[in-house]
């Protein structure tokens, strides 16, 4: 093989022209006479690249098979891209979800269904990422006992039981974004007097460091309540913070940290109590700064208020009194009050967050924001999986999976319960919508009840993301005479289900698509329109999920740019590794005709970098 092609960074003038100029590194010293001209390329240094290529996507591929329905439980889906920031959905399409869940509401308020006694009030959002509501509305008494009483709407205020520990878990991931705390850091040098004990129930435990992160996500190992008296009224003696740490001196730990997730309230206290001492600032106060008011959140707050009491929904006795109780240092786990409409506000803010402000800059959050993008990624990510499969535990997030169609949901959801209410709020950030269903009286699954309006709602959403992906990126895309791309939707996921190179048709040589129903995924990153193609080729035993893909995006760089890297604009597509662009079907005459030369020879170039990185691999 020619010894001019295989030398490092080689390509002639016109080329070097029509690569981007973060890509042309000219070498000091280099003689302009060393860049030698572009030669025609054999069909069997073409069979060598492919041979490359097609054994490093071999790489995870195991030779035994497995049954259809493992295949189809452990199907590898692709990450979708965003949509729905940018792209508005009808409401009228959800005409049928919205009948259908108020059937359902209607029937739990009456008793008449599988839910349990009859709710006394509810009140109901679902949203996407911007703008209005799909769908908000109330049923029920405002107060139970008041046979005059108004009806609840989405502006009706209820307590919030452990949907709280949602906004403590907010505002430690806001103090670790401005850089005053440390998710890792041990809690003991930051509260003092903060001594857990280290005997077990049987011998004497290990030392541990209890973190901000154990503490969010349950994985402290710290007792789940502090013991003290719980009626059926209000609480008898809410134990102060004092109480609380010399209770955890003398109290084994129900497990060490980091192992198996053991539900805290005591363990969120402490988080607040952290943030807080952090700050320098009370509890209550600081979250009022750093999250309601940032995100207009008027009706939240940890104590009625003359602005507030009459919109407070106040379930029948003997639990009225729950309506109206402070909760002091427990404020941090369970002591909030809030409506569906905030929630939505909040849910609307982790489906779009801010752009991440200036590296070194104080934080300064825009308007209807405080979290960043990098913030909210980093938060929406589980800490541990259970072995059902259908639950994972994040901070604080009840994560789950929840199959849908072809596809699954990861509802990232937190859910709370005092005596008379019952809360439950999900956000899917796939699929880039969520739900805050709120409610007083008996029924207390709203757990399930939340999962079917998610379920319901998710199936009318992927079939308008469907429409966008298709609307917006599904078609033929050609460069020249020879060379294609066809990208379609299969089941929700934008793929690549065809493509010719200079004539010659890559899924026949590379064995692309093969057990993937026909295309190649396009991963989506955080880039608008930035994919990469799933290329690794699908294991035959699936219970290997993603890890096919996994493994095998960026494996291959060619002129600066990974081979798998596609950009998408809506009408092109562009191939970095082969330094061309080609154009949607329709416009391509156009585009074909201001071609230059350059371009138009840019093919046999990327031939020559993939050859000579074939020569070098052998």
């Amino acid at each position: 093989m020619s010894s001019q092609v295989c030398e490092k960074g080689e390509m002639d003038v016109e080329s070097r022209k029509a690569l981007p100029l973060h890509v042309v590194k000219v070498t000091r010293n280099r003689k302009s006479s060393e860049i030698r001209s572009r030669r025609q390329i054999t069909r069997a240094e073409l069979v060598l690249g492919a041979i490359i290529l097609f054994l490093f996507t071999k790489l995870y591929t195991p030779t035994t098979s497995t049954t259809k329905a493992e295949s189809e439980y452990f199907t590898c889906h692709a990450p979708p891209p965003s949509l729905l920031i940018d792209h508005k959905i009808d409401p009228a399409v959800f005409r049928a979800d919205i009948q259908w869940t108020e059937s359902m509401l209607k029937g739990i308020l009456a008793g008449t269904n599988d839910y349990g006694e009859a709710a006394e009030a509810i009140s109901v959002s679902v949203f996407l990422p911007t703008g209005e509501p799909i769908y908000e509305t109330g049923f029920g008494k405002l107060r139970a006992n008041e046979s005059e009483s108004p009806a609840v709407d989405g502006d009706s205020i209820y307590r919030m039981a452990s949907v709280t520990k949602m906004f403590t878990a907010a505002q430690l991931m806001l103090q670790k974004q401005q850089g005053s705390l440390g998710l890792d850091e041990d809690v003991s040098t930051i509260l003092d007097n903060f001594e857990p004990s280290r005997q077990g129930w049987k011998f004497p435990g290990e030392k541990q460091i209890i973190t901000p992160r154990q503490l969010l996500s349950h994985m402290s190992g710290l007792m789940r309540d502090p013991p003290y008296n719980m009626s059926f009224s209000a609480p008898d003696t809410i134990p102060s913070r004092s109480q609380i740490m010399q209770m955890l001196r003398e109290t084994p730990a129900v497990m060490s940290s980091y192992m198996t997730p053991v539900y805290s309230n005591v363990g969120f206290d402490i988080a607040g109590w952290v943030s807080e001492k952090v700050a320098s600032t009370p509890y209550a106060d600081l979250i009022v700064r750093d999250v309601f008011k940032p995100l207009g959140m008027s009706s939240s707050s940890f104590a009625t208020s003359p602005s507030t009491i009459d919109r407070v929904v106040v379930p029948k006795a003997p639990y009225s009194e729950w309506a109206d109780t402070y909760f002091y240092d427990l404020n941090p786990s369970g002591g909030m009050y809030s409506s569906a409409s905030d929630l939505r506000r909040f849910g609307q803010t982790l489906l779009d967050p801010a752009p991440n402000p200036d590296i070194g800059g104080p934080f300064d959050p825009s308007p209807g924001s405080f979290l960043t993008k990098q913030s909210v990624r980093e938060w929406l990510k589980p800490m541990h999986v259970f072995d059902d499969g259908l639950l994972s535990v994040g901070m604080p997030w009840e994560i789950f999976t929840v199959p849908i169609g072809k596809r699954r949901m990861s509802l990232y959801a937190k859910g709370g319960t005092l005596p008379a209410f019952h809360t439950m709020f999900g956000v899917d950030p796939e699929r880039e919508f969520g739900f805050a269903l709120l409610i007083s009286g008996e029924p207390s699954n709203s757990t399930a009840m939340g999962i079917r309006i998610a379920k319901r709602f998710a199936k009318t959403v992927d079939e308008e993301r469907r429409k966008i992906l298709s609307r917006e990126y599904a078609g033929t895309y050609v460069h020249g005479t020879d060379t294609m791309a066809k990208l379609e939707v299969i089941d929700g996921t934008l793929a690549l289900t065809s493509a010719t190179l200079d004539g010659m048709d890559l899924f026949d040589t590379f064995h692309l698509g093969e057990g993937d129903e026909g295309g190649v995924a396009l991963w989506a990153t955080a880039e608008t329109g930035v994919y990469r193609l799933a290329i690794g080729r699908p294991p035959s035993q699936p219970f290997l999920g993603c890890m096919h893909v996994f493994a095998s995006i960026d494996g291959i760089h060619l002129n600066g740019y990974p081979v798998d890297l596609i950009i998408l604009d809506g009408q092109t597509m562009k191939i970095g590794a082969a330094n061309i662009t080609l154009t949607k079907e329709q416009s391509h005459k156009q585009h074909n005709e201001a071609l230059t030369a350059s371009q138009q020879g840019s093919i046999a170039q990327w031939y020559s970098s993939l050859t000579c990185k074939a020569c070098r691999y052998l």
